[in-house]
């Protein structure tokens, strides 16, 4: 019963190859080689050559060049919203959990406790902020920093 299907795909390949490869004739391909080398003998005008000139090698890698534009985007400063700073700085923050005293809770950072209500000293890309523990519960803690606020887990 196998044999019967390898017949009929061996029978449709000794009726298919011979189409498939088929060379076009002679006058066919003659006229097709005479309209491209006539494409190819025409004068460009200045604005398709300008065109081209706009056009850029994607294999091209000059490494010099990829130096001068890397120094040239060092050189220029993104300033960052109050919003950004925070959220990268409280990123950085990785407390422990919290701890009641009285009426006051602290928020354990490392080995320091840090009291709801006080600023946290921070220096970030050069510059040195002050942000505030607002609040602080089990579960997440929210600093502040000018008029921007975040909430974060606690881990």
């Amino acid at each position: 019963m196998k044999i019967i299907p390898g017949i009929f795909t061996f029978a449709y390949l000794l009726i298919a190859l011979p189409m498939l490869a088929q060379v076009s004739p002679p006058d066919n391909r003659k006229e097709l080689l005479e309209k491209a080398e006539r494409l190819v003998a025409k004068e460009l005008s200045p604005e398709v050559r300008a065109r081209f000139a706009l056009v850029v090698d994607p294999f091209y890698t000059a490494s010099l060049e990829e130096e001068e534009q890397d120094e040239t985007l060092a050189e220029v400063e993104i300033e960052l919203s109050d919003e950004e700073i925070l959220a990268e700085i409280s990123a950085l923050i990785n407390p422990r959990g919290i701890l009641k005293r009285g009426s006051q809770t602290l928020l354990v950072i490392d080995d320091n406790r840090v009291p709801v209500g006080q600023f946290l000293s921070a220096h970030y890309k050069g510059k040195d902020y002050r942000i505030q523990l607002v609040q602080a519960d089990a579960r997440t803690f929210v600093l502040r920093l000018n008029d921007q606020f975040i909430t974060r887990k606690i881990r």
